[in-house]
């Protein structure tokens, strides 16, 4: 009976060192999550129609083990025009290969157009290691876009009309000055022009006829 027991005891202890071995090797085998961090940041918080923003991921390698990762992103509806630096852009989606050394940072940028009409820009990026399957990291950046006021357009309208009506009566008055500079103006009177012909010689050396009868009556 008891070496039965001891027996018993003896194949347990075995079964379960065993399992304990394989358990440790399969630990082993398994890679480890790499230790790391990643950002991203456009630099603001509420982009206008038409503004360009830059994005910057971040990628930072807290292991002691060099990392070879890809950096993976979606461009996020209504960013239009998008020009990469150092990766790739296939469709939508942007991917960078990103080797950190220990302790160090690799780093992604891309930039893009605020098209609208979305009222909010929001993407992920992603670091992937390995076969690229699951990421190790991701990060988030959301921004609202800062759309015109309701009554921007009205007042645009508004301030136009004020500026024709004030050309329109700068205009009006001008022309009043001149009309009133050109009533002052006096043109010289024309001279009347006096007969210089023999019937004029004729008409002055003639004697006025009531100066002839008076030298008749008057006494020698």
């Amino acid at each position: 009976m008891r070496v039965t027991q001891i027996i018993k005891y003896g194949i347990l202890g075995a079964a379960a060192s065993a399992a304990l071995l394989t358990a440790s090797s399969a630990a082993a085998a398994a890679p480890a999550t790499p230790q790391v961090r990643i950002t991203m940041t456009d630099g603001v918080a509420a982009p206008h129609v038409g503004d360009r923003v830059t994005y910057t991921v971040t990628l930072t390698d807290r292991d002691r083990a060099a990392l070879v990762a890809q950096i993976r992103m979606a461009v996020p509806p209504g960013l239009t025009d998008i020009s990469i630096v150092g990766g790739n852009i296939v469709g939508r989606e942007l991917t960078w290969a990103a080797p950190v050394a220990p302790g160090g940072t690799a780093s992604a940028k891309f930039t893009g157009t605020v098209a609208g009409p979305s009222t909010r820009l929001a993407t992920t990026a992603c670091a992937y290691v390995g076969d690229g399957t699951r990421p190790i990291a991701c990060a988030s950046d959301l921004d609202s876009v800062a759309l015109p006021a309701a009554g921007h357009g009205r007042v645009i309208a508004i301030t136009s009309a004020i500026a024709g009506l004030i050309l329109l009566g700068a205009g009006g008055f001008l022309l009043r000055r001149r009309r009133r500079i050109a009533s002052m103006v006096t043109l010289p009177a024309a001279r009347t022009a006096t007969p210089d012909g023999p019937e004029a010689s004729e008409a002055s050396a003639a004697p006025d006829a009531s100066d002839a009868r008076e030298n008749e009556h008057a006494p020698v």
